[in-house]
C-alpha cells in the first residue's frame, strides 16, 4: 500500500514538472485556526459509568496553491489538530501534522470543459447523503480520499468519476506518526455520478474493503443511487434520495436499502421551514444492515456521532428512522450585505429503530447559532438535548451535547 502510494506521489509531481509554466506561477497560501470544545453529559459509548466528557481540539492548517499556468495547479495543506481532555482528564497529546490535500489540478473551460485532480483531495456529492467524509474514523481533523476524479461537463449532463485507493492509515505522516486508524479498512473505490441542470443525479459506487489487522471481516458492495432536487424560485425547494446497496464479503451477500426526503420553503423574509424524513435499513430476514460508504459524518446529529460508537461505530447510520422539523432565522436577511452574518436553527428530530420493532428512541432537540464575522473570522454554538428513549439502549436518561468553535481562515 505503502509503494502505490509513493508511485501515485512521485507521478503526481512527474505531470507537475512537464506542465509548461508561460507566465510564472501564481502563490495562494492556506492558514486557518481553529478552535472547539465539547461537552457531553450522559452520552453513551461503552460505559455507562463514563458517559460525561469535556474537551477543547486545536485545529490548524497552513500550506499553499501554485497556479502553474491557465489550466494547472498544485495545492499543498499541511493540518494538525490535538485535544486537551478535562473530564476524564488526560495527559495532552499532540497528535500528528498529515497532509489533508496534496493535489494536482487541470482544468480546461475550452471546448468541453473538463477537470481532472490527482491525489489526496476532498470529494462531497451534494448534500452529502453518500460520499462526503473520507476517513469517517478521524474525527473533525480530516475528510480527504487518495483519488483520481475526473468532471466532464456538457450541456446537458455532467459525468463525476473517481477511483479511490484509501488506505487504513495515513502512509505520509509528516510528524509523528501515531498509526492512527483514519477507516475501518484498506479501501478500494469506483464511483461514478451523472448529473443534470434539471436536479436529476443517478450514481454508483463500488467498493471492496480489507483489513490489514485481520479485525474485521471482508466486504464488497454496490451502492446505486437516485437523487432528485427541484426549486421553486426562491420560495421552496425539495429533494429525495434513493440508495439500494448489494453487500458481499465474508459475511456472506444481501440488500441494504436507504433514502430520504425533505422539502423547505420561506416563512417571511427572514425564516425558512423544512420538514423531512430519513430511513437506514438495519437487520431483518429481507434486508441488511445500511453501510455508509463516505457517508459517516454527523449529518444528522452531532451527539449521535459519540453515541453509535457503542452500536455500530461512529457515525455508522444504520437500523434508524425519523422524521425531522428544522426552523431557521436570519435576522440580518433585510441587509443583503449582511446576509449571511448570524443564522439562527432549531431541529427536532423524533428517532426510531426500525428492526426488529421500531423501538422507539426518544426525542432529539437542536438549537445552534452560527456567525460569521469580518475578515476570515467565524464561530458557532450547538446544544443537542436527547430526551429518553432508548438510543442506545444503555443511553435511558436525558442527554445532553453542547459545543462552542471560534475559528479563522485567511482563505
Amino acid at each position: 500500500m505503502r509503494s502505490s502510494h509513493a508511485r501515485m506521489l512521485a507521478s503526481l509531481f512527474v505531470l507537475l514538472a512537464a506542465a509548461e509554466v508561460s507566465a510564472g506561477p501564481r502563490v495562494a497560501p492556506h492558514f486557518g485556526v481553529r478552535v472547539r470544545q465539547e461537552i457531553q453529559r450522559n452520552v453513551f459509548w461503552f460505559d455507562s459509568e463514563e458517559d460525561d466528557r469535556n474537551w477543547i481540539r486545536y485545529r490548524t492548517h497552513a500550506g499553499l496553491c501554485v497556479q502553474l499556468r491557465a489550466e494547472h495547479a498544485l495545492d499543498v495543506r499541511l493540518v494538525n489538530e490535538f485535544r486537551k481532555t478535562y473530564e476524564p482528564d488526560t495527559k495532552t497529546d499532540y497528535s500528528e501534522i498529515v497532509f489533508d490535500r496534496l493535489t494536482w489540478l487541470w482544468t480546461r473551460e475550452a471546448g468541453r470543459p473538463f477537470a481532472l485532480t490527482v491525489g489526496r483531495q476532498d470529494i462531497v456529492w451534494s448534500d452529502g447523503f453518500l460520499i462526503r467524509d473520507g476517513t469517517s474514523l478521524d474525527g473533525s481533523r480530516t475528510m480527504y480520499m487518495d483519488a483520481i476524479r475526473v468532471l466532464l461537463t456538457g450541456d446537458r449532463r455532467t459525468w463525476d468519476f473517481s477511483f479511490i485507493v484509501n488506505p487504513k492509515r495515513d502512509p505520509w505522516v509528516v510528524a509523528r506518526d501515531k498509526k492512527r486508524s483514519l477507516r475501518d479498512a484498506d479501501q478500494q473505490v469506483l464511483a461514478l455520478r451523472c448529473f443534470t441542470p434539471s436536479g436529476w443525479e443517478t450514481a454508483l459506487i463500488g467498493i471492496g474493503e480489507k483489513d490489514p489487522d485481520g479485525l474485521r471481516p471482508s466486504y464488497n458492495g454496490w451502492t446505486l443511487g437516485l437523487r432528485r432536487e427541484w426549486k421553486q424560485a426562491s420560495l421552496r425547494r425539495g429533494a429525495t434520495e434513493v440508495a439500494l446497496q448489494r453487500q458481499g464479503g465474508d459475511e456472506g451477500t444481501g440488500l441494504a436499502f436507504a433514502w430520504n426526503a425533505a422539502r423547505a420553503r420561506m416563512l417571511g423574509k427572514k425564516t425558512s421551514g423544512e420538514i423531512g424524513f430519513f430511513y437506514y435499513s438495519g437487520e431483518n430476514d429481507n434486508f441488511r444492515a445500511f453501510r455508509g460508504i463516505y457517508g459517516r459524518w454527523p449529518k444528522w446529529s452531532e451527539m449521535w456521532v459519540y453515541s453509535l460508537i457503542g452500536e455500530g461505530g461512529a457515525s455508522e447510520w444504520r437500523n434508524l428512522a425519523s422524521p425531522y422539523f428544522t426552523l431557521r432565522r436570519s435576522p440580518l436577511a433585510d441587509r443583503p450585505v449582511l446576509l449571511d452574518r448570524l443564522a439562527f436553527r432549531a431541529t427536532m428530530l423524533v428517532p426510531w429503530a426500525p428492526e426488529p420493532n421500531w423501538e422507539d428512541r426518544g426525542l432529539l432537540s437542536v438549537v445552534e447559532l452560527r456567525a460569521n464575522l469580518a475578515r476570515g473570522f467565524s464561530g458557532h454554538v450547538i446544544w443537542e438535548w436527547h430526551v429518553d428513549g432508548s438510543y442506545p439502549k444503555e443511553m435511558t436518561e436525558n442527554a445532553h451535547f453542547v459545543r462552542w468553535q471560534i475559528a479563522y481562515d485567511l482563505n
